[in-house]
């Protein structure tokens, strides 16, 4: 289902379910987690097969920042470090 936000644009759930944050077209969370989560994206929280089946329903995809080594062009280096994307997304947040 999906957490409505408050009056300040908050949406935020503290149960042992599972957790989809998005943006209507990436993931940005998605784990069960008994940790509470507050966020002005989209939250939705169920069963891992809900979940799935909303990520199927509207198309969404895993963010990825992986570096692009076609962009970055022959003998460049990135210092792009990739990381869980819950931890991104965490990192986002604060």
């Amino acid at each position: 289902m999906i957490i409505s936000p408050n009056e300040n644009g908050w949406s935020f759930d503290e149960s042992n379910s599972w957790k989809l944050v998005h943006d209507g077209i990436n993931i940005i969370i998605f784990e069960q987690t008994d940790k509470s989560i507050s966020t002005q994206n989209i939250l939705f929280v169920g069963t891992q097969g809900e979940c799935d089946a909303e990520i199927a329903r509207l198309g969404l995809v895993l963010y990825s920042a992986e570096p692009d080594d076609e962009f970055l062009g022959e003998g460049s280096s990135s210092d792009v470090e990739i990381e869980d994307f819950n931890q991104v997304a965490s990192d986002q947040g604060s």
